[in-house]
């Protein structure tokens, strides 16, 4: 995978590079924002657009420009799409026709090639438009119109990757979905993908796969439970508890209490006073009883195998709780 993420990458890295460098060169890139109006034949004799008034002529149109006389950002970007061999429109790439692409991203006629060659294109138009941005006057015409291309194209692409959400699927398949098809293709435009991961990974480690096994399980290694020790305070106490039952609860089986009384035997017919002191404990002045739990957490301070343990659980019936075993040890909780 990482191999393969290094080629795929490579071709991203070279193709942007390429795709930069031609644009940098591209004549149409350094013809003027305003461009050359338009003219307009007129032939009425009252109706002229700043014609005579008693016969034809020729006037500027307001919203046109003669065709090659202007910057042209967005046709240049769709030339070097298309010579790159990519199948997607620039027109497309809108907001209000995104749609197109992930209908076609979906019938198949679009790969993830594609939206790699477009998205290497897009960002070496926005090195390129960025630099003619920063070389303008600031609010003069040409910083307003390569502000206006800037954001435009930026938006381009953040439309084109905004489809990895999409849920539709792609057609003659029952799993693979738009989104997941845009998805891997961003995996090597932006480090995402497995390969991408193994990549630095592997490199971190200089190339010791080993290590890189043992550093991506280690969140599968089950975890030791925090010591509670009689000199913490009552906060320190709540924090460790609270974090040894979440563990508990995450890992059934995790090892050790995590509680002083390391020698206390949960399943024995011994009481926990360690702990039951720890948490400020003492036996009842007239019965000499010890609590049968820790206050502060609601552990069961006595063995399974207590004497009285089934008068606990009927006291703890009583007042509405039970009693249930995490990272284990006994607790005392609400029903």
């Amino acid at each position: 995978e990482a191999s393969q993420f290094d080629k795929d990458k490579d071709v991203y890295n070279k193709t942007r590079e390429r795709v930069t460098e031609a644009i940098e060169f591209d004549k149409r890139m350094d013809l003027p924002v305003g461009g050359k109006p338009k003219l307009a034949i007129d032939t009425g004799v009252f109706g002229g657009k700043l014609g005579g008034a008693f016969g034809g002529g020729y006037a500027p149109s307001p919203t046109e420009v003669e065709p090659g006389t202007q910057a042209d950002p967005m046709g240049v970007l769709q030339d070097q799409i298309t010579k790159l061999g990519g199948n997607i429109s620039v027109e497309d790439l809108a907001s209000g026709k995104i749609n197109n692409i992930e209908a076609q991203v979906q019938e198949g006629n679009i790969k993830t090639e594609d939206i790699n060659k477009t998205l290497a294109s897009i960002e070496g138009m926005i090195v390129t438009v960025k630099d003619k941005r920063k070389s303008a006057e600031k609010d003069s015409p040409d910083y307003d119109f390569w502000q206006d291309a800037f954001l435009e194209i930026e938006q381009m692409r953040d439309n084109l990757e905004g489809l990895v959400s999409s849920k539709k699927k792609i057609v003659g398949s029952e799993t693979e979905t738009v989104g997941s098809r845009v998805q891997y293709a961003l995996g090597t435009v932006h480090d995402t993908s497995l390969g991408g991961r193994a990549a630095r990974m592997r490199d971190l480690v200089d190339g010791n796969f080993l290590s890189v096994f043992e550093e991506m399980t280690k969140s599968v290694q089950v975890p030791k439970l925090y010591d509670i020790t009689e000199d913490m305070n009552k906060y320190d106490v709540e924090y460790r508890t609270w974090f040894n039952d979440y563990l508990g609860s995450r890992y059934p089986d995790i090892e050790g209490t995590g509680a002083a009384a390391s020698d206390f035997n949960p399943e024995g017919s011994d009481y926990d006073y360690k702990t039951a002191k720890a948490a400020g404990g003492k036996p009842d002045a007239e019965s000499g009883h010890w609590s049968s739990l820790d206050p502060r957490t609601g552990m069961v301070l006595k063995g399974r195998s207590h004497k009285t343990w089934d008068l606990m659980l009927e006291e703890e019936e009583r007042l509405g709780n039970k009693v249930v075993k995490r990272g284990g040890r006994y607790y005392s909780e609400k029903k």
